[in-house]
């Protein structure tokens, strides 16, 4: 069974969409990876499947709640497809996040465990029945209001515990730190690898591997959901495609379709869940 419901606000600046998802045999290609300029929890109910975050390799649990920050690279590896995978999803803009936790999720980690006693988890199961009961009138409201009251109740969440990941690469991380940071360059493998004392052929090699992403498709779709960033904070297209350093409007056009599935003038800045 899938659920899924949307509420998005007509200016494209306020974002939030909603998922409840429960599959008995999930399937990997179900579960691509992604990146987009919007906030994401991940709320982990069932299933033997690994969350993918940057450099970092997660085991989920029941009750982990995971935190994609915008432009965070993020997916889910399914370890066992016997095993049902269930889950919720919420993306939401950070206009969404109330001012009592915007400083939480600006610094939040990518993981907490939601013990069985917190009230955040009687929220999840409460949500959970909502979800599954299609009589019940005005269920987006009531969803919208459950979701407001979970990121609130993070904001005071005490978890003195940090969960470690399964594996991690550092040389990854600062990579990946690198492109957030120059968004607006053009960066070739062989850049990187003179600046972080690597070989070209071991970061194209690592990103396969380690993101299941190929180099170049990482580094042109962080590009594209940073013009996608641009155009939703008022500049033109063609004012985001030079401030993005494409040498011509045709790639970047073709490229902003091929990763967003829309024009850059028709952009609705969509929200994709996995």
């Amino acid at each position: 069974m899938v659920y899924n419901k949307s509420i998005m606000e007509e200016n494209n600046i306020h974002i939030y969409k909603s998922s409840y998802s429960f599959r008995g045999i999930p399937d990997q290609k179900d579960y691509a990876n992604h990146i987009h300029n919007t906030y994401e929890i991940l709320y982990f109910l069932q299933g033997n499947v690994q969350m993918i975050m940057g450099g970092n390799v997660y085991k989920m649990k029941k009750g982990d709640l995971f935190i994609a920050k915008p432009f965070t690279y993020h997916s889910v590896k399914v370890v066992d497809k016997s095993v049902p995978y269930e889950r919720f999803v919420f993306n939401f803009s950070e206009d969404f996040i109330p001012k009592i936790s915007k400083e939480f999720f600006k610094n939040a980690r990518d993981v907490y465990n939601i013990p069985l006693t917190h009230p955040i988890y009687g929220l999840m199961d409460e949500w959970k029945k909502i979800c599954l009961d299609n009589t019940i009138a005005d269920i987006e409201e009531t969803q919208k209001e459950i979701f407001k009251s979970v990121i609130t109740l993070l904001s005071v969440f005490v978890d003195e515990k940090e969960i470690k990941p399964l594996k991690t690469n550092k040389v990854i991380e600062r990579i990946l730190e690198y492109i957030d940071q120059h968004p607006t360059e053009k960066i070739t493998a062989q850049k990187i690898a003179d600046e972080f004392f690597v070989s070209s052929s071991w970061i194209v090699h690592t990103f396969k591997t380690h993101l299941d992403i190929s180099f170049m498709d990482y580094v042109n779709k962080k590009r594209i959901l940073y013009a996608q960033f641009l155009i939703n904070n008022g500049l033109t297209p063609t004012q985001a495609c030079e401030q993005c350093n494409y040498s011509d409007y045709s790639t970047f056009y073709r490229q902003y379709k091929k990763f967003l599935g829309c024009v850059p003038k028709n952009d609705k800045n969509s929200v994709t869940n996995k």
